[in-house]
């Protein structure tokens, strides 16, 4: 389907739920790169090894011919500022069993983000001035920075 329109964008992201349904396994397919999305939570652990694992067997299949597929780095959603220590365990957790070349800054947890989607607005629209809004687009400086 991104056949048509690769060349016309410098930089597509593909946004998947947070489960290894046929969408996320397609985006897997297509993709380039990979940035991981995690929670302060013991089954967001479980979840990105559920992902890395299918990752690796996605990469293993030549068929699909994906090894230039390769791990960007991770960044923390829905961060709360009052969860430090169990966001201190997750990040090592991380850091002794998965290797990430780069932790992006970390996207704080808001109602703003569920307003804006309701609103069916992005958040640069919907918020141009709260707090989330210039973590988004920090994220996606650092991110265009790591891809050139």
């Amino acid at each position: 389907i991104l056949d048509p329109i690769i060349g016309e964008y410098d930089l597509i992201l593909i946004d998947t739920p947070p489960n290894l349904g046929i969408i996320t396994l397609n985006a897997l397919i297509a993709s380039e790169g990979i940035v991981l999305v995690y929670t302060a939570s013991e089954f967001s652990l479980d979840g990105l090894s559920q992902i890395l694992g299918t990752y690796d067997e996605i990469r293993e299949n030549k068929r699909l011919n994906v090894n230039n597929t390769k791990i960007i780095g991770a960044i923390q959603n829905r961060y709360k500022s009052v969860t430090r220590i169990v966001n201190e365990k997750i990040k090592s957790e991380l850091e002794g069993v998965i290797d990430i070349p780069r932790y992006f800054p970390r996207i704080s947890d808001t109602t703003e983000i569920e307003k804006s989607q309701f609103s069916h607005t992005p958040m640069h629209l919907y918020n141009p001035k709260h707090k989330v809004t210039g973590e988004f687009l920090e994220f996606g400086k650092e991110l265009v920075k790591c891809l050139d």
